[in-house]
């Protein structure tokens, strides 16, 4: 038969913890109840809104924090004042291609294009085929490394 445990006084178990801590709280459970400290907290957590507050070690009860979401009833009651003005933005320096970050993306994809005749990636069975008759007939050296 499953006891129900809503008569448990958990304002004084949470006074006690929070003035003369941890262990009177547990001093306390034992003493003034028969079960343990852990099943009591999680039937202070169930049975109440305290929450344990880990920076000020406490329990206290939550704050009520702000939802990032507008209600509807502040969407329908929004003022036309309160609406977002637009502003056009002009750039004060106009951006340019540097001559030198063309000719490295240049040289990425030759090299890519190079590698690509060799070596072929397969993403969807991730298998990754080298080709090293191709490599030893076009001049390379292979060095396999472990």
């Amino acid at each position: 038969m499953k006891q129900n445990h809503k008569d448990l006084d958990f304002e004084k178990f949470i006074h006690i913890f929070n003035t003369e801590g941890k262990k009177a709280a547990k001093e306390f459970v034992s003493l003034n109840t028969s079960i343990n400290y852990d099943y009591f907290v999680r039937l202070l957590k169930k049975y109440t809104g305290y929450v344990y507050n880990r920076t000020f070690k406490r329990y206290e009860l939550p704050t009520t924090i702000e939802t990032p979401f507008i209600s509807i009833e502040d969407l329908f009651n929004k003022d036309n004042d309160d609406a977002t003005k637009i502003v056009a933005s002009i750039p004060k320096k106009i951006h340019y291609k540097d001559p030198i970050d063309a000719l490295n993306i240049d040289i990425l994809q030759d090299r890519l294009i190079e590698l690509s005749k060799y070596i072929t990636i397969s993403q969807s069975s991730k298998t990754i085929e080298i080709n090293l008759v191709r490599l030893r007939e076009n001049g390379y050296d292979i060095d396999v490394i472990n």
